[in-house]
C-alpha cells in the first residue's frame, strides 16, 4: 500500500508528467497518475468524470444521513482534491487505500479530526475521478 504524506513529496517524479498536456490519457500506473492529478488543477479538470457522483453526510437523528448528488460541470469546484500547498498548510494526509488494475481509492484526511474524503478512480482506458465520498461531519 502506498502511503503519501502531504508534507513530503511522492517518491515518483512529477517532472515526467509536467511536460505532458493535462488532456493526455494517463493509462499507466495509478501512482504516477495520482502525482499529476494531486498537483495540477488542469489535470483534475481533464480527468474528472462529468457528471461527478458526490456523496456527503448531513446531520440526522440519531445518525448522519448520506446525500448523493450528480454534479454537472458547472457544479464541480476545482481543485476537487486539494493541491499540495493546501495539503501541507492544513495538514492533510493522502493514502491509496485500494488499488486494482482498473480502479483505485484514495483517502484524504486531517489527522485527529473527522475530516475524511474518499476519492474513487476508474481506468477505462484513462484514469478518471468517478466519485467522491465526503465522510466528514
Amino acid at each position: 500500500m502506498l502511503k503519501v504524506c502531504a508534507a513530503v513529496a511522492i517518491a515518483l517524479p512529477l517532472a515526467a508528467h509536467a511536460a505532458a498536456p493535462a488532456q493526455a490519457c494517463f493509462s499507466g500506473e495509478f501512482a504516477a497518475f495520482l502525482v499529476a492529478y494531486a498537483n495540477d488543477v488542469a489535470a483534475q479538470r481533464a480527468h474528472t468524470l462529468v457528471p461527478l457522483k458526490s456523496k456527503y453526510l448531513v446531520d440526522g437523528d440519531p445518525d448522519p444521513k448520506p446525500v448523493v448528488k450528480m454534479l454537472a460541470k458547472n457544479q464541480i469546484v476545482f481543485p476537487v482534491l486539494p493541491l499540495k500547498a493546501e495539503r501541507v498548510r492544513t495538514p492533510l494526509t493522502m493514502e491509496i487505500t485500494a488499488l486494482k488494475s482498473d480502479s483505485a481509492t484514495v483517502r484524504l484526511e486531517k489527522p485527529d479530526t473527522d475530516y475524511v474524503i474518499l476519492y474513487h478512480f476508474r481506468k477505462a482506458p484513462c484514469w478518471k475521478l468517478v466519485r467522491e465520498d465526503n465522510m466528514s461531519l
